[in-house]
């Protein structure tokens, strides 16, 4: 009987003590998970401000793939970063390089904060008196943005897709009798020209011919697609004459 009594109560040890290190398990378990949640939370920020563009605008209203120095440009974009609360966040115009076909040039550079959302900011570049001929295009230098963490956004070349032009179209009339008391000028370009009142496009934006009955004399304003203007006389003294082709 005594055995007996002596196995439960060794059986019943044996329980208690489990239970309790099973107890002390847990709770050092339990610390260690409270811990490593509390290192979780650090903030690293790893990433680099991001350049996007937006829209761009042209003041060459109808035309605005074509610009001349008349003419402003506005390259609206948007700036994506973390910790973007800083005056090292401000967009400089001397980090932005104006080239037309690969040529830098020294046009007026503005720059003007439109707005702040959360982790974005928005910018307008304005531009004038763009010189040259060719493709506009900007760079916007690598580091121009930088947050707290100081990481830089990297080199930003945008493509306007914008041709600037900043020569008068030149212009080659011919003159031919058709009929009695008809003349038919054709104009011809070497660039395309906006239309002409009065004049019909013959065969392409290069080309247009207009048909006369009575002598005159006149100048003719002609405007390219960058509104470039060149005068040019159309006299027409063969009215009434028969003949062949005239220049």
């Amino acid at each position: 009987m005594k055995k007996r009594n002596m196995k439960n109560k060794l059986f019943i040890s044996s329980i208690i003590f489990i239970i309790l290190i099973c107890i002390n398990v847990i709770t050092n378990a339990k610390y260690i998970f409270e811990y490593s949640f509390a290192v979780a939370n650090v903030n690293i920020d790893l990433s680099k401000p991001v350049i996007e563009v937006i829209d761009i605008e042209n003041s060459n209203i109808g035309y605005e793939k074509y610009a001349n120095k008349t003419h402003q440009i506005i390259i609206k974009i948007k700036v994506v970063e973390k910790n973007i609360d800083i005056a090292l966040d401000s967009l400089d115009p001397r980090e932005i390089e104006v080239r037309v076909d690969q040529t830098k040039q020294d046009p007026i550079i503005k720059v003007f904060e439109t707005g702040r959302n959360n982790d974005e900011i928005y910018y307008d570049i304005w531009i004038a008196n763009i010189q040259g001929n060719g493709k506009l295009s900007l760079i916007i230098a690598e580091g121009a943005i930088r947050d707290t963490k100081d990481m830089k956004s990297e080199k930003k070349v945008i493509d306007t897709q914008i041709t600037v032009d900043n020569m008068a179209p030149m212009v080659i009339y011919n003159k031919h009798i058709i009929g009695e008391n008809k003349v038919e000028v054709v104009l011809n370009t070497l660039e395309p020209i906006r239309k002409i009142e009065g004049w019909e496009e013959y065969r392409s934006s290069t080309e247009f011919r207009k048909i006369f009955t009575s002598n005159i004399a006149f100048k003719l304003q002609l405007t390219d697609y960058a509104q470039n203007s060149i005068d040019v006389e159309i006299v027409i003294t063969e009215a009434g004459k028969l003949g062949n082709f005239i220049i």
